[in-house]
């Protein structure tokens, strides 16, 4: 009888033991999480929080929740509240979180902030993300861009082109595609006195590329379109200007008959101005005090640079000190801070139609979108700068599609070299923008000869050594069978129109 008691003890016992068990593991597993949690503050850990159960909504606002407030474990509050947005506190969280300086969560208070019009407020909040330490590369890229953006709008009060310079630059070390994009296009300009090198443009438009924005792909088609003299500069400078702030560029809307015959007009209009020549004097005229804008019995008409107009006689002093000494019949003579200015007369007209790019409805310059379609030259060309303009451990567009061409060999090495060595003499010589964009009959033949456009204008230093040696060997076998045998394989390069 003892003996089946006994027995009958540990089969009750058995499931309180199992749970007992349990209990001490589920307590030990709770005790860890608690060390990993406390250590993931001063880390880029975030994996422990799904480990820990901050996914289960119960459990993380019954024990979490509290543990982690009464703890002020910043990071944790907000990986709470990020997982269960529609939790009560989840909001109370993300604040307090902001409040002891976590960088996401001052971001996230910033986007609301930003949404709600409070635009002083977010940019504070943004900096003060910026300055925590606790944002990964990607963040700090995204903060740095959207600043950038903010101070960029020239319609906002926050306007300052040098802040936003700063923050974009800022962005695309961190691999931002649009600041990439943004860069690319004011060293293509060189507005706002930014330095302009069409080489630098180059390489930041294709940066972007290998991060992912399509305008950037555009870009470049327009670059190329240009340096081809296909389109004139201020043409390829508007088309530009329209994907300055996003990487998804416009769509195309056809014209209607009406803004069909407007742009016709102004392409007669425009054609009749010595564009180079009206936008030079146009741009030594602006550095002057005053412009003179036209001249009507001995009375002159003038501008400031605010555009503020002023109606001036001979012998009149103006409000600045400025003395009007002689109007002539095509210039105005004046004296200001004691030195002398001859205005000649403004070319208004012809400098606003300037001013403005070619309407690209228009059949013979339309800019049809271009797009990498990861074609075997294509993929080439992207593999190339890739290993001359990013970090290839890192994802960038193109490397699963192009990596089995990646050991093809293409004796790509001359072209380069011409198209390289061109550039150099354009930046050496400092020609005008139009002068810069002309490609030589010798680049023209040699990329007839290989049938590829103007896409890749710079080489390593291993191809152009290629390239002197590929020309000694043609000099020394010019009358040669082996010359005559010999072909020039070159991959067709990116195509900025779609013919």
């Amino acid at each position: 009888m003892k003996k089946y008691l006994f027995l009958l003890t540990i089969i009750i016992s058995l499931p309180l033991f199992a749970q007992e068990m349990s209990k001490n593991a589920e307590n030990r597993e709770q005790d860890n999480c608690e060390v990993l949690i406390e250590q993931a503050e001063g880390n880029t850990d975030r994996s422990v929080y799904e480990r820990c159960g901050f996914d289960d909504p119960v459990r993380a606002f019954e024990y979490w929740g509290p543990y982690v407030s009464n703890k002020n474990y910043r990071k944790a509050l907000f990986e709470l509240a990020v997982r269960h947005p529609e939790h009560e506190y989840a909001a109370l969280y993300i604040r307090k979180s902001a409040d002891n300086g976590y960088g996401p969560a001052l971001v996230k208070v910033g986007h609301q902030a930003f949404a709600e019009g409070r635009e002083e407020q977010a940019v504070s909040l943004y900096r003060q993300a910026l300055q925590t330490n606790t944002l990964t590369s990607e963040e700090q890229g995204e903060i740095a861009e959207k600043m950038g953006l903010i101070y960029l709008d020239s319609k906002s009060a926050d306007f300052d082109f040098e802040k936003a310079i700063s923050f974009i630059k800022q962005a695309a070390e961190n691999r931002q595609a649009l600041s990439n994009n943004i860069l690319g296009f004011y060293a293509y300009t060189g507005e706002q006195n930014f330095p302009k090198n069409d080489r630098v443009a180059l390489n930041y438009f294709w940066r972007a590329i290998l991060m992912g924005c399509p305008a950037a792909e555009e870009n470049v088609g327009v670059f190329h379109l240009a340096r081809l003299n296909k389109i004139d500069r201020p043409t390829a400078i508007g088309y530009m200007r329209e994907r300055l702030t996003s990487c998804t560029p416009p769509t195309f809307k056809e014209p209607s008959e009406l803004e069909k015959q407007e742009q016709e007009k102004f392409i007669r209009e425009r054609s009749a101005c010595d564009c180079p020549s009206v936008m030079e004097l146009a741009d030594r005229l602006k550095r002057q005090p005053y412009i003179l804008l036209s001249i009507k019995d001995d009375v002159a008409k003038l501008a400031d640079s605010m555009s503020r107009e002023y109606m001036v006689q001979e012998g009149q002093q103006m409000r600045d000190g400025t003395e009007i000494l002689e109007v002539r019949k095509t210039a105005v003579i004046i004296s200001k801070g004691g030195k002398r200015f001859v205005l000649n007369l403004y070319p208004v007209k012809c400098a606003d139609l300037c001013s403005k790019p070619l309407p690209t409805a228009n059949k013979s310059v339309q800019i049809k979108p271009y797009h990498i379609t990861f074609t075997e030259q294509e993929c080439i060309d992207l593999l190339a700068y890739a290993r001359e303009l990013v970090d290839i451990n890192q994802p960038f567009v193109g490397k699963e599609e192009c990596m089995s061409v990646e050991n093809k060999q293409k004796d790509t090495a001359a072209i380069f070299s011409l198209l390289n060595q061109e550039l150099d003499e354009a930046e050496n010589e400092a020609t005008s923008p139009e002068k810069e964009e002309v490609v030589s009959e010798k680049a023209e033949a040699a990329m007839e000869a290989v049938g590829v456009g103007t896409s890749r204008p710079m080489v390593t230093a291993e191809q152009i050594q290629a390239a002197k040696k590929a020309e000694i060997v043609q000099k020394l076998n010019l009358n040669t069978q082996k010359r005559a045998k010999r072909k020039v394989q070159t991959p067709q390069k990116l195509n900025p129109l779609n013919k």
